[in-house]
């Protein structure tokens, strides 16, 4: 009995190979409400797929998967999918054995047709169908499927974009006498719910413009290197480009400033995914015309790259440090055009190269007491004194290390664990929000470790003047030079800065001789006593 049942199952399987024509009545052209179910039914996930033409383009692929719930012991299931084949078409499709979900998983199947043919077949001129199934087998010693399992994935296609303001729509239409269940015993369950999918494409206007752009929009040469012969390259693309546009090409001029910089036809790369390019250049500009592409443009799309080498750099002194020459990189006469749309306008977003005056002088960094002094001087008595830390002439720095030395016999800092900073009113910390002190500054035995630097997106300005104030104690009398070595200092590209530092004389003297008050006023006393005495003397004589 059991090996005529097993021949059963099989030979029912395979009779699905032979296609049948069932013709959609005229209900299918709106979603059917599935009847409640009977403890079996098959459904689609996504139930209702619905797309919209400003995000999708012909050819586009989704993917619809089917499952079942049910009560009776199950060794094959037959999906028969009518669609209308003018709107989206059935590619491939897929037995999800690899998905632990999946109703025989872990067992021996068969699957017909072959993965990924989807038995596609047209049923009329509006209509075609995709039949397919799997089942056990060979079924002898393998468990039937109950309870809920994937059955299968079937791949279709966008096959039409609608006209403006209009929609396509197709039932994935699986409600019919070919979509069965197969039981252990060898019979077709048919009489079950089979709830049909949904597709419905809409129609929704894409944007008339996009944006195109110079990548990144501001290259910067600092005081502190030197510029001419240097080479850049920046990227011009699309920003905003969605796939519903269909782009098929584009066409730009970039202009720039000739006295500042240079670039030739050979430096100028087209980027994928371009098959077809035209460049040109003139005297200040870049003329490209990109066409055809590979795949369909979608998100930040590139176009070129351009390498330009710089011309010229002005010098500090005479100029300001902070004075720069700058060349836009503008857009003009730039257009795309798109299959759905035709002309897009392009919104531009310019570039800029900005060439600061090179500096030929040295930064320096000094010490010395508020009020300056040649020689610092303090005093046991009053131990506290504060050392100004000053800069000379910076712009566009990133980074500044520096270390203070003195002798710690003779002064030190307040506690021998930290070191404390004061900053006045007129401190650069004050007058720009955007420096701070790095968490690698520390403290030695006679050694401050010191790193300043800009805030995250804050630039060191043009500046020149008070950093901070240090504050010292003395200890002993004597003599001690408070140094400033191990100095470096580089600009925002990295670029080491010339720099040198200086010193200061500290000396420490006591500021009064030892005497108590009672020996003065006792000497006062002998003092006053010897003159009296002296002028009685003197009177004396006289009488």
């Amino acid at each position: 009995m059991k090996k005529s049942l097993i021949l059963i199952l099989t030979t029912s399987i395979l009779i699905i190979s032979t296609f049948t024509t069932i013709t959609p009545s005229t209900t299918l052209k709106s979603p059917i409400k599935p009847a409640a179910a009977n403890g079996t039914k098959i459904w689609t996930t996504p139930s209702n797929i619905t797309l919209y033409t400003n995000e999708t383009i012909a050819g586009q692929k989704f993917n619809v998967s089917f499952w079942l719930t049910t009560d009776k012991e199950v060794g094959g299931v037959q999906i028969t999918t009518f669609f209308k084949h003018d709107v989206i078409n059935i590619t491939r499709w897929f037995e999800p054995s690899w998905n632990s979900s999946y109703l025989f998983y872990n067992k021996t199947t068969s699957a017909l047709p072959l993965p990924p043919n989807p038995g596609y077949r047209q049923v009329n001129s509006t209509h075609s169908k995709s039949k397919i199934a799997v089942s056990l087998f060979p079924p002898p010693d393998q468990e039937p499927f109950t309870g809920t399992g994937l059955i299968a994935i079937l791949e279709f296609e966008v096959n039409a974009i609608p006209e403006e303001g209009n929609n396509l729509t197709s039932l994935i239409y699986i409600n019919n006498s070919e979509t069965y269940l197969m039981l252990a015993d060898g019979s077709q369950f048919r009489n079950f719910t089979k709830m049909n999918g949904y597709y419905k494409l809409c129609w929704n206007s894409p944007p008339q413009s996009i944006a195109i752009e110079v990548y990144p929009n501001l290259i910067k040469f600092t005081p502190y290197e030197s510029a001419v012969g240097q080479k850049f390259n920046v990227t011009v693309r699309l920003k905003g480009v969605i796939s519903a546009y269909d782009l098929q090409s584009v066409n730009f001029s970039l202009i720039y400033d000739n006295a500042l910089l240079s670039t030739k036809q050979s430096d100028v790369k087209i980027c994928e995914p371009w098959q077809n390019s035209k460049v040109e250049t003139a005297e200040n500009s870049v003329n490209v015309t990109v066409s055809n592409p590979t795949s369909t443009p979608n998100g930040t799309v590139l176009l070129a790259n351009v390498t330009f080498t710089v011309k010229y750099q002005d010098s500090a002194p005479p100029r300001h440090l902070s004075d720069y020459d700058s060349s836009k990189l503008n857009f003009e006469e730039s257009y795309a055009y798109s299959n759905v749309v035709g002309s897009l306008n392009l919104t531009s977003v310019a570039g800029e190269v900005r060439i600061y005056a090179r500096y030929n002088g040295t930064v320096k960094l000094s010490l010395s007491e508020p009020i300056p002094l040649d020689t610092i001087i303090h005093y046991l008595d009053s131990p506290s004194f504060l050392i100004n830390v000053s800069i000379s002439e910076v712009f566009d720095i990133k980074e500044l290390n520096f270390t203070v030395k003195f002798d710690p016999n003779i002064v030190t800092t307040p506690n021998q664990t930290y070191y404390q900073i004061i900053l006045p009113e007129d401190s650069l910390f004050n007058i720009y929000s955007g420096l701070a002190f790095d968490s690698s500054s520390a403290i030695e035995k006679g050694l401050i470790h010191l790193r300043v630097t800009p805030l995250p997106g804050a630039e060191f300005p043009h500046a020149s003047g008070l950093l901070f104030q240090i504050n010292f104690t003395s200890l002993n009398k004597g003599t001690t030079y408070v140094n400033v070595t191990d100095l470096t200092l580089r600009d925002t590209k990295g670029n080491s800065v010339p720099i040198e530092g200086s010193s200061s004389q500290v000396e420490i003297i006591p500021e009064f001789p030892n005497i108590s008050i009672i020996a003065v006023l006792i000497t006062l006393s002998s003092m006053v006593a010897i003159m009296t005495k002296t002028k009685n003397k003197m009177k004396d004589k006289i009488k």
